[in-house]
């Protein structure tokens, strides 16, 4: 499987995904994770278009944490190592 940075690419692939999911099991999705997830691989274009595509939460791959007014195309996660 191809993975596009969508700030690299002008292939936005989340359309084609998120159609592939709505014909073989009959749902849209709502939740999308960056591929990279660090601050180089979003920007509020991108968030702008996953919100048009009816994206909800998509987190990053950015250490830290979350509070009731985190931006929620920006979650952090705290990483454990086990």
């Amino acid at each position: 499987m191809k993975i596009l940075i969508l700030t690299t690419s002008t292939d936005h692939h989340l359309f084609f995904v998120n159609k592939l999911f709505k014909k073989k099991i009959g749902i849209n999705l709502k939740h999308y994770s960056y591929p990279e997830g660090q601050k180089k691989d979003f920007n509020i274009a991108i968030k702008k278009y996953l919100k048009k595509r009816g994206i909800k939460i998509c987190p990053a791959a950015i250490s830290g944490f979350n509070n009731i007014k985190s931006d929620l195309f920006n979650l952090k996660r705290i990483s454990i190592n086990v």
